[in-house]
């Protein structure tokens, strides 16, 4: 992930370190989808400002608009500009409750933060993705968000399988 980091990220993040991706079981569609110019087509009836995870592989989106076209619905997402993607999958409905959108709030707040910024260099790529975290834990090593907010995002974790992104 890029600095700086959006909501969607940051929920994107928590609910895979969680397990935990709040869906609504009876709302999804399974077939073959396509982003292009933050446009996604859906038969789904789904509300503006809730939000929708793109599986697998895609991400969190909040939908920032919508309009109704023959049978089906065309949904604008929030910060998915630059992205153009087809896949075939399955999309979700998240019921994110809001002391949950409230804390991920504080999450990003604080990544975006000049206190997140490394003291000390510590770095590493995984996935193709480089991130950093400051080097001040007991041990020496990096604290990151995780850590910080452990204790509020455990609340939220799920200790069983479910859909995985």
């Amino acid at each position: 992930m890029e600095l700086p980091f959006s909501l969607n990220e940051i929920i994107h993040s928590i609910c895979m370190r969680n397990n935990n991706w709040f869906i609504d079981e009876a709302a999804q569609e399974s077939g073959e989808f396509g982003i292009s110019e933050s446009k996604l087509r859906l038969k789904l009836d789904l509300r503006v400002g809730s939000w929708v995870l793109l599986s697998p592989g895609v991400g969190c989106f909040r939908i920032m608009d919508k309009k109704k076209s023959a049978q089906a619905f065309t949904y604008t997402l929030e910060h998915a500009d630059g992205i153009d993607h087809t896949w075939s999958g399955t999309v979700y409905e998240m019921r994110l409750p809001l002391n949950f959108i409230r804390l991920a709030q504080r999450v990003l707040s604080w990544a975006n933060s000049d206190e997140a910024k490394p003291t000390s260099v510590s770095g590493e790529t995984v996935a193709g993705v480089y991130t950093w975290r400051r080097a001040n834990g007991a041990n020496g090593l990096p604290i990151g968000w995780q850590e910080i907010f452990s204790k509020e995002l455990n609340a939220y974790r799920r200790y069983v399988t479910g859909v995985r992104p």
